[in-house]
């Protein structure tokens, strides 16, 4: 799990990071309507797939403290049993 997450990670990073190169390259050109629109929806996109991205991150976090929690739940079951 933490190769895939370390892989979004990267990718994500290397996207904002291709985002900020072409505006910077071609910031002159924003001015027309339709390459500023579409920059736009990519970089939407791009701020969505970063939002899923931290949702997920921390929904499995919450998921592992929840069997922590459960594991740490049997273990002073078994304490108390003995």
């Amino acid at each position: 799990m933490i190769e895939i997450e370390n892989e979004l990670k990267k990718e994500n990073n290397y996207l904002e990071n291709l985002h900020h190169q072409i505006t910077q390259k071609y910031r002159f050109y924003r001015k027309i309507p339709e390459y500023n629109k579409k920059l736009d929806d990519l970089d939407f996109k791009l701020q969505l797939k970063e939002s899923i991205y931290e949702i997920r991150k921390k929904f499995e976090m919450a998921q592992i403290r929840r069997n922590y929690a459960i594991l740490v739940s049997e273990f002073e079951d078994i304490i108390e049993k003995k």
